[in-house]
């Protein structure tokens, strides 16, 4: 009975160690993993293949996050569930996910409703190892709050920059889960790179203020291409990297992205006439001065408001760009 009771105590304590070290990261999940739930993906491609492309990809998302954690993924029940804007209300999606789960042999937890509808899952489940932003995301991307774009590839950062021009952010998901063994996106698997995307889209549309912020900054972006400004700076592969990054990648506050771009062109040792062109592309002589002063010890809390007053206003007046 003893050694029962601490062979018990060593698996606890040993799952509750494995618990911990659990994070959202790059590598989320190992190549094996892939390999390991071909049979499982099909039985998920049969339960929802006459479902539309969002709510397949939100299918997909859940149950491998699930799917990670077969027998503990459930992390309990939202305090506030997410309710607001749910615009699914006249046409839910019908499916159970208990049967699902029960196909797929993940555990269903006791203190959980088997007939629970789908609506009230996503509003009110919390998955283990799964970022909240990332829940979130996904949330809104179900109830079509956030604008979000499907493609079986990872974009090239200017083709990014066109969708996030038109209020759009990307999610990449490769529908043949017979390549997700081999399929990685730098460091990222497929389904942490799909987290990653609803990450930043929940980071670009869950402040309307800092979302239309960014979207003045790629306006002002736009003007800068078109104008030709950095077509030399754009065959250096340094500052190419650094740029890409920076209209496709990055979710910031406005001026932190200003100041960015400041200092990537500062770096290839810019005489200055190329910062001066593109202070030049702005409204007024004030906001061009103030852009004239970002990253020098003469910018001041005045330059930061009149920067401010015209990068934040309603982007799709393109005010101050």
């Amino acid at each position: 009975m003893q050694t029962e009771n601490r062979q018990d105590f060593v698996r606890k304590n040993l799952s509750t160690h494995k618990s911990a070290k659990d994070k959202f990261k790059p590598t989320f999940c190992g190549k094996e993993f892939y390999i390991e739930h071909q049979n499982d993906f099909t039985i998920i491609q049969k339960n929802i293949h006459n479902l539309s492309q969002k709510n397949c990809v939100i299918i997909w998302t859940i149950a491998l996050c699930c799917l990670r954690r077969k027998h503990d993924w459930f992390a309990g029940l939202r305090k506030n569930a997410r309710t607001c804007h749910i615009q699914n209300k006249n046409n839910p999606l019908d499916l159970s996910m208990h049967a699902l789960f029960k196909d797929l042999n993940i555990s269903w937890p006791q203190k959980l409703d088997r007939l629970i509808t789908f609506d009230s899952f996503i509003s009110n489940i919390t998955i283990k190892a799964i970022p909240e932003s990332a829940l979130s995301g996904l949330f809104h991307f179900y109830t079509d709050d956030y604008n979000l774009s499907v493609l079986n590839y990872e974009p090239k950062p200017f083709e990014i920059l066109n969708y996030q021009l038109s209020n759009q952010r990307i999610l990449t998901f490769e529908n043949d889960y017979t390549q997700w063994p081999e399929k990685k996106y730098g460091e990222r698997d497929v389904l942490s790179f799909l987290l990653h995307d609803f990450i930043h889209a929940e980071h670009f549309f869950s402040d309307p203020i800092k979302r239309d912020g960014q979207l003045s900054f790629y306006f002002f972006i736009e003007k800068i291409l078109c104008h030709k400004i950095l077509d030399h700076l754009l065959l250096n592969t340094q500052f190419l990297k650094q740029f890409s990054y920076l209209i496709s990648d990055m979710n910031s506050h406005v001026l932190h992205l200003i100041k960015t771009l400041k200092a990537i062109i500062d770096e290839q040792n810019e005489s200055g006439d190329c910062w001066l062109k593109i202070c030049q592309l702005g409204t007024s002589d004030e906001l061009t001065a103030a852009l004239g002063r970002i990253n020098s010890i003469s910018f001041s809390d005045t330059d930061t408001n009149v920067i401010l007053a015209n990068f934040q206003s309603k982007a799709s007046t393109k005010v101050g760009v």
